[in-house]
């Protein structure tokens, strides 16, 4: 048996043995998860990285959890859905990274204005009209941030022998603990490329750890909980996302809504967003005329 490789990365999990991750809570709530779903079954290049230099590639072969209930077209669908899901998280989170910032600068600019005599009435007027578009569109993504809702961590206590981690869909950030309950288990990948210590060994994608590894498995993605800002459309991609990663298997009718509803709102968000972004610039550069600055970030791709 190969020696065991320190873990590395994000939820990074050591398939050559050691105590792995115990079963138990989920992410809860706003906090939703930034990994992807696990990869689909097949041979993948790994490639050792240091400094950004690759160093060696070998081949991992990621082979199908056989307790999984989806057939072939089912486990594309839902990989497609969740890895659409994740672009989506991704894409909005950038926007609320570059809309934040700017939220206090506007409210700053906003009391400067109100004294500032020599900024003419229609400049004024202009950013006023800026200032209701961005408030109508920021709280789409959770700007101004505040503290997220307690939610459910990875927990302990998973079972030796690589047994699967409890895991849950928990509401309110909950999720059952103990060893043995259905949820995801160890796995050698996550995101949209394969992880792990091991190059050339097989991992079990949805859940197995290998034979004879000790620890016990991952837990489960939670989800369910409310996010603090309920017009927080990046928040809800999340933890769609996240409910659907908590188990390998068809997502529910409720879930697929929920889905949609996702996919209809927050593209079209960020487009609104970068729009407003546009018109800043605009702004900006007739408030700077007046000495008052207002740096606005570019928009969203």
């Amino acid at each position: 048996m190969a020696a065991p490789q320190p873990e590395a990365g994000y939820s990074a999990e050591n398939l050559c043995g050691g105590g792995g991750f115990g079963g138990g809570g989920g992410r809860g709530g706003g906090g939703a998860s930034p990994q992807g779903p696990y990869v689909l079954p097949g041979t993948y290049n790994v490639t050792l990285m240091v400094d950004g230099k690759a160093y060696e590639t070998k081949p991992m072969k990621v082979v199908l959890d056989p307790e999984l209930q989806m057939n072939d077209v089912q486990r594309k669908k839902y990989y497609d859905t969740v890895m659409d899901l994740h672009d989506m998280q991704r894409r909005g989170e950038e926007m609320t990274a570059a809309l934040g910032p700017m939220y206090t600068q506007m409210n700053d600019v906003a009391e400067k204005l109100k004294t500032a005599n020599n900024v003419p009435a229609p400049v004024k007027t202009q950013f006023d009209a800026l200032k209701k578009e961005f408030d109508a569109v920021r709280v789409k993504f959770g700007v101004p941030g505040g503290a997220a809702p307690a939610g459910g961590g990875r927990g302990g206590g998973g079972a030796a022998g690589g047994g699967r981690g409890g895991g849950g869909r928990g509401g309110g950030g909950a999720a059952a603990a103990g060893a043995g309950a259905a949820g995801g288990g160890a796995a050698g990948a996550a995101g949209a490329g394969a992880a792990g210590a091991g190059a050339a060994g097989a991992a079990a994608a949805g859940g197995e750890a290998p034979p004879g590894a000790a620890g016990g498995g991952a837990g489960g993605f939670g989800g369910g909980a409310p996010a603090a800002n309920p017009d927080d459309l990046v928040a809800k991609a999340g933890n769609v996302k996240s409910q659907m990663m908590a188990f390998s298997e068809v997502p529910s009718d409720t879930l697929m809504k929920q889905y949609s509803d996702v996919k209809l709102a927050l593209p079209k968000a960020i487009s609104d967003a970068n729009a407003v972004l546009v018109k800043a610039m605009t702004v900006s550069q007739s408030l700077k005329k007046y000495d008052v600055a207002l740096t606005v970030p570019a928009p969203v791709k």
